[in-house]
């Protein structure tokens, strides 16, 4: 790109930036708001005119030129994933096995030693969070969910965080909360969360005396609120040269020795991003030697207390998961270890799998309550390690609860995820609570499950097929549906035919082309245990895969269509 092209970019990042600061101090929301995508529209154009190759270019002997620009945020962020589960990886055991020590009965000087390997372990996994964060705010994938939540509990989770993180330093922390507050907001308490730790942990970072204030206002209309939040301190405050560019990425202000090299310059970035995300808007005045103080409005939603979840009713946590006899499906040495010493800790029977194949057969010997399963095993990972589990020919093999111990943060967001049969999902590092709150309810939920086998079948006939979208497609006509559905059925028995015979004459490519024939149709009737099979099928044969993998698919996907088909016959009665 030529050198002028550059320049006129970064001045479009410097008018980006003036507009952004005129539309929060002379503008409404509103206003703000149809500036900014006026704003964008202009500037994508522009971007686009200017990385679009001129007549000629583009092309080196008859050969398009890679567009890379337009791949390298991609590949980015899928480095970015990686790495960071690499990162969390080993992590997770420092982590676990700090707190562990810490536990143990140690002298001063060793506790001192295990505290410091724990608050350094986990500053790091702040920054591998911040920088997965923004990662998904960059790229759209940071959904903003709308739930009933009470603001007064997520002031004072942020009040406790500031007073905790100033410890013995000589500095007050003030509030001063409008009565006008309703009880009860509509958004997303998580992100507003998110917004408030960030700033306050940049107050605490730079005040060493004086104050640290938070003031809420509320404008409330009959169904909707806009709160008005600043944060004001003491600290050293913001060069002026630099508060154009303190919301930029990366970007860090001139800083004391003190907190020098603290963080990587994304954390007021996040902010930024999360509150426009939610269809705010933030701003920022600051005085060297005097103070900052940030500024910001969020609109929500009023609601009603009735709308709030109910809490879950508490009970003994010493012995819930005593007796437990806990499968665990991990490769990683360390993690293993770890995951042992701490289910043992709490009265749990462990058992160990390091190879998927090895733990299906231990589940049709051994009674498993709970199925601990991380996803990248060796050979099969751990979507199709459940999807196994849950096409298990024993019932009380397919609902035992499984739940994904993982470091890889997409995960959850996969469509793999939630095909695969998976209770539920904890990332790693996990702290000790988080794991056991979860084994703990899952446990006792399998247990209840276990003494009522009615709702079992249904919820397992539900989890085979559903044929709502399906029906959506026919308009409502039953005859209709019950036709595509019986040729449906005959297109699964023609497959498994087929299958067959392209088996014995290992025929790879009919293998994949009548694989990729029944998908959609499965798809339909969201038969998404079968669908893995097919899947597998369907990738095994693509790659040219040994047929002894090719062939196990397709006998767990015959023993499983039997209860497709009858779960078929069951949805249309319903219908009947």
């Amino acid at each position: 790109m030529p050198i002028q092209s550059k320049d006129l970019l970064e001045q479009l990042a410097d008018l980006q930036l003036a507009l952004e600061g005129f539309s929060f101090d002379q503008l409404t929301a509103r206003e703000a708001t149809a500036l900014k995508a006026s704003f964008e529209q202009f500037r994508n154009h522009l971007e686009t005119q200017l990385w679009k190759p001129s007549p000629g270019q583009g092309h080196t002997h008859g050969h398009p030129i890679p567009q890379q620009q337009d791949q390298a945020p991609q590949e980015t962020n899928s480095l970015i994933a990686a790495v960071s589960h690499d990162i969390r990886t080993p992590l997770n055991g420092i982590i676990g096995f700090s707190d562990l020590l810490r536990e143990d009965t140690l002298s001063p000087k060793q506790r001192e030693y295990a505290e410091a390997i724990g608050a350094a372990s986990r500053s790091m996994l702040g920054m591998v969070n911040e920088l997965l964060l923004y990662t998904r705010l960059k790229a759209g994938r940071e959904a903003v969910v709308e739930v009933p939540f009470r603001i007064s509990q997520i002031l004072e989770e942020a009040g406790d965080f500031v007073k905790r993180s100033l410890g013995n330093r000589e500095v007050v922390f003030k509030t001063a909360i409008s009565p006008q507050l309703p009880e009860v907001l509509v958004g997303d308490p998580s992100k507003l969360s998110q917004v408030l730790l960030n700033l306050f942990g940049n107050a605490v970072k730079y005040v060493s005396r004086g104050e640290i204030t938070l003031e809420v206002k509320a404008l409330r209309n009959p169904d909707t609120c806009t709160l008005s939040f600043e944060i004001r301190d003491t600290g050293i405050g913001i060069p002026a040269d630099e508060l154009p560019h303190i919301f930029k990425p990366y970007y860090q202000a001139r800083q004391t020795p003190e907190v020098a090299g603290a963080g990587h310059g994304l954390g007021l970035s996040i902010v930024k991003k999360l509150i426009e995300q939610q269809g705010g808007r933030i701003g920022v005045e600051s005085t060297v030697g005097a103070g900052t103080a940030f500024r910001f409005e969020l609109p929500y939603k009023t609601g009603r207390s009735r709308e709030l979840p109910k809490a879950p009713a508490r009970e003994p946590g010493h012995c819930r998961l005593q007796g437990a006899r806990v499968l665990v499906f991990e490769d990683n040495p360390l993690n293993q270890k770890l995951l042992e010493t701490r289910l043992k800790g709490w009265g749990c029977k462990v058992f160990h799998a390091l190879k998927v194949p090895f733990g299906i057969r231990l589940l049709a010997d051994q009674p498993i309550d709970l199925i601990l399963m991380d996803l990248r095993m060796p050979e099969m990972d751990g979507f199709e390690a459940a999807r196994r589990v849950r096409s298990h020919s024993s019932a009380g093999v397919r609902n035992i609860p499984i739940i994904a111990v993982t470091a890889d943060f997409t995960a959850a967001d996969s469509d793999r995820f939630r095909q695969s049969g998976l209770n539920d999902l904890i990332l790693k590092p996990y702290s000790p609570e988080e794991l056991y709150s979860k084994m703990a309810a899952y446990f006792r939920r399998g247990r209840e499950q276990a003494r009522d086998d009615s709702p079992l079948e249904k919820h397992r006939t539900a989890t085979l097929v559903s044929l709502e979208d399906l029906e959506r497609e026919c308009m409502g006509n039953r005859d209709l549906l019950a036709d595509l559905v019986g040729l449906l059925r005959n297109n699964l028995l023609e497959f498994a035919g087929r299958m067959k015979t392209h088996l014995g004459r290992k025929d790879l490519e009919a293998i994949k082309d009548a694989a990729h024939k029944i998908k959609p149709g499965l798809k339909m009737i969201r038969a998404g245990s079968l669908l893995g099979l097919v899947e597998s099928i369907y990738k095994y044969s693509e790659q040219g895969r040994d047929l002894q993998q090719i062939n196990l698919a397709y006998q767990e996907f015959l023993a499983l269509y039997p209860q497709v088909e009858q779960a078929l016959e069951i949805e249309l009665n319903r219908r009947k």
